[in-house]
């Protein structure tokens, strides 16, 4: 459940943007150059913080895999403990 987490608030935020976006468009008139500057300051807008939610996402996987490197280290560490206790 926790590894589906980030897709809802992406898909979310990716939503309200294009929500946002056509709002705009539709209530505001104005000259066909300055919704275009508009559009493109929306779309460069979106794009950094999409690339700020990739990053985030990378870095919570990157620390999650390291947190299970370690977890399988200690458990690896104890069934070899056990596997010798055993043996004896």
């Amino acid at each position: 459940m926790a590894e589906n987490r980030g897709k809802g608030e992406l898909w979310a935020f990716v939503a309200r943007a294009l929500a946002g976006g056509i709002a705009a468009l539709l209530l505001a008139p104005a000259k066909g150059e300055d919704t275009r500057r508009k559009i493109a300051s929306t779309a460069t807008d979106i794009y950094g913080k999409g690339g700020q939610l990739y990053h985030q996402g990378v870095d919570k996987a990157s620390e999650l895999f390291e947190a299970g490197k370690g977890k399988a280290g200690e458990m690896k560490h104890r069934v070899e403990n056990a596997v010798e206790s055993l043996k004896k």
